[in-house]
């Protein structure tokens, strides 16, 4: 009994001690410091980790899983004298995946970008100068990320068949090329100097003569002949338009070589 009475007294009396006495008080003082101090660890934990892009070094970049690539793209982007002003668009200029975007874009910070004053100098962004589309190297046209050597050598060969670019839109025509890729070509490349081309009249040019444009088929070329001569001439370019396995999307294409 007495060991009994002895145990039931000692809890009844440490239960009263941690709920009447000022450890408690001590307690939460002491938490509320160590929270605080998390607190501070966090961020500048995150201070640290953070990321400017516009300043984005090589071994950072592969840190953060980018490849070698992605990170000259954006080396490339900033030397041309361009800022990233955003996550997207750091996304963009890199090309990196969904994956990875979603994974590093809470350490990326971007701050406000705005022109600086050195006494009476302002500075700006660099001008970029475009090279002629159609004197580009396939290995130049390789340095544009989504382009290798088999769709450079088919754009080279597509403009030597051509004669020569004439018109943005033709290098749409290249196959297997996306609209992406070729927004990219023409953020370095522009048409200069335009290729002189012989133009054929439809009323007068020979199967041969139509054939060799790049958009019309030989099978193509004789339908039209056959139609012109059986109508006595083409006065529309509707007429031509329904003709069997005409090209109807390549029309205003085929009107820089045919006139009517």
């Amino acid at each position: 009994m007495l060991l009994v009475l002895s145990q039931a007294g000692y809890y009844f009396l440490d239960s009263f001690l941690f709920a009447n006495g000022p450890q408690l008080e001590l307690n939460a003082t002491v938490q509320d410091q160590i929270d605080s101090l998390k607190l501070i660890q966090a961020n500048e934990q995150r201070r640290s980790t953070s990321v400017n892009p516009n300043y984005l070094s090589d071994y950072r970049g592969y840190l953060m899983g980018m490849s070698p690539a992605e990170i000259d793209r954006l080396h490339q982007f900033r030397n041309n004298g361009m800022y990233v002003r955003s996550k997207e668009e750091f996304q963009k200029v890199t090309g990196i995946s969904d994956s990875l975007f979603k994974t590093i874009s809470p350490i990326l910070r971007i701050p406000a970008i705005k022109n600086t004053n050195f006494g009476n100098r302002v500075v700006t962004k660099k001008k970029i100068i475009k090279k002629d589309l159609n004197t580009a190297t396939a290995t130049e046209l390789e340095a544009i990320y989504g382009i290798g050597k088999v769709l450079s050598k088919r754009i080279i060969k597509f403009r030597n068949a051509l004669g020569g670019f004439i018109d943005e839109r033709q290098l749409y025509d290249v196959y297997g090329l996306e609209k992406e890729v070729v927004r990219r070509v023409f953020n370095s490349y522009e048409i200069i100097k335009i290729p002189e081309i012989k133009r054929y009249s439809i009323n007068g040019a020979t199967v041969a003569e139509l054939a060799s444009s790049v958009y019309l088929s030989w099978d193509v070329a004789r339908e039209i002949v056959a139609y012109r001569d059986s109508v006595g001439g083409v006065t529309k370019w509707e007429e031509i338009a329904t003709i069997q396995g005409f090209p109807i999307d390549k029309i205003e294409r085929i009107k820089l070589y045919l006139t009517l």
